[in-house]
């Protein structure tokens, strides 16, 4: 079989995982944590308010969890008061950006009366569209990589998008701000492709602006800036003048009125706040758990397959299989001369740096659950070449020098 024929055979089974998932996601019940409040911020985003974490969840969500316990599987008890953090738009915490795409769609089908639990169905749905479509992304980084020199065939890419699909569990997070980006980070490696092959101010305006945007997606795609920042610097230093950093620094512009606008809108009510950071702090508390823990529960959830509401653990499997891609790479390292797949190198450093960088957050930050793999989603191409980066150097050497 033609690697044509491979792409035809992947493209049809990523395909039918991505309507099986999405039929499955339309047909569960509300997530028993965390959708209720995603929905309250996106019904109050599409409304004209800016929710912050003391507010109570709206009216037509309470009543949603009393009189529909068949679609509430926590079984909620029916007053206000005994929801306890449910009653909260905790959510709230997060960056605006995600919710405000899914606003505009919400805001039409209440226009058209559609029930809030049809509403959640369809906004799933166009949640997960956006992730698929940022998925996607990653065949036109490879195109452009290609083009610039270095190894990365869409085969390969194409398994990297069917590994995706399996890591998300759409089981408890239907709706969350975390599928925006793939679509904020891979448009921010474009950019960054663009600006190392031409260091225009325009080119550095689009990386920063993509970068910036990506932050007002998901906070914690704040630490994928300083390896953009490290990757784009060789081309600053050399195309350095005024304008290209003016075009930079105007390119963080928009998305600062973001995050300012969002805070200044998004201030709680005090007494309440405390009530609820205190209570996430009781939860979340920082270095709750050694490194080691840490680094388990980290990797069972890394290596964690979801399908259809079923998870496997398949971190052995995994484990093996990285342990492997290590021993390769370093067999390569010393027998490979090919300058097209040195970058491959260069995701070792990025994955070392993930895991310090998230064992100090675990260590020192309380209030946040730093060890689920959800909240990372804009990494999943660095994890996945770096997990896999010796397999594609063996896959080239047993590939004809003419494939894709």
């Amino acid at each position: 079989m033609n690697h044509i024929a491979i792409q035809r055979c992947l493209l049809i089974f990523i395909t039918l995982i991505t309507f099986f998932q999405v039929w499955y996601i339309n047909n569960t019940p509300w997530s028993p944590i965390d959708e209720y409040q995603h929905m309250d911020y996106i019904d109050n985003i599409a409304s004209g308010k800016m929710p912050s974490i003391s507010d109570s969840i709206s009216e037509e969500l309470f009543i949603e969890i009393i009189h529909h316990s068949d679609q509430n599987p926590a079984k909620r008890p029916p007053y206000r008061k005994a929801l306890g953090l449910t009653g909260y738009s905790y959510q709230a915490k997060h960056p605006p950006l995600y919710y405000l795409l899914l606003a505009a769609p919400d805001r039409l089908m209440q226009a058209w009366d559609f029930t809030i639990f049809k509403r959640l169905q369809i906004l799933r749905t166009v949640s997960f569209s956006i992730f698929f479509i940022g998925l996607f992304l990653m065949l036109l980084i490879g195109k452009e990589m290609r083009k610039q020199g270095h190894y990365l065939p869409t085969t390969y890419i194409l398994i990297g998008i069917a590994w995706c699909l399996f890591t998300v569990s759409h089981e408890r997070y239907g709706l969350g701000n975390n599928y925006l980006s793939p679509l904020l980070i891979n448009s921010s490696i474009l950019a960054l492709l663009t600006f190392i092959k031409s260091p225009k101010p325009k080119h550095l305006f689009l990386l920063t602006f993509l970068a910036g945007l990506s932050i007002c997606g998901a906070l914690t795609n704040l630490f994928i800036l300083p390896i953009l920042f490290v990757l784009a610097l060789p081309s600053l230093i050399r195309a350095f003048d005024w304008k290209l950093i003016l075009a930079g620094a105007a390119g963080l512009i928009i998305p600062l009125v973001i995050i300012v606008l969002w805070k200044l809108n998004s201030i709680p009510e005090p007494i309440v706040a405390s009530n609820i950071n205190s209570l996430l702090q009781n939860y979340f508390r920082a270095n709750m758990v050694s490194y080691g823990k840490f680094l388990h529960l980290f990797i069972n959830d890394f290596f964690k397959i979801d399908f259809l509401g079923n998870a496997f653990n398949l971190s052995v499997l995994h484990i093996c299989l990285a342990l492997s891609n290590v021993l390769l790479m370093l067999f390569f390292f010393f027998s490979n001369k090919d300058k097209d797949t040195r970058w491959l190198y260069y995701t070792y450093p990025i994955f070392i740096y993930f895991l310090i960088l998230l064992g100090l957050l675990n260590h020192y930050i309380d209030a946040v659950t730093w060890v689920a793999f959800r909240h990372y989603m804009g990494f999943y191409p660095f994890f996945f070449i770096g997990i896999s980066s010796g397999f594609l150097i063996l896959f080239k050497n047993l590939k004809p020098k003419n494939s894709n």
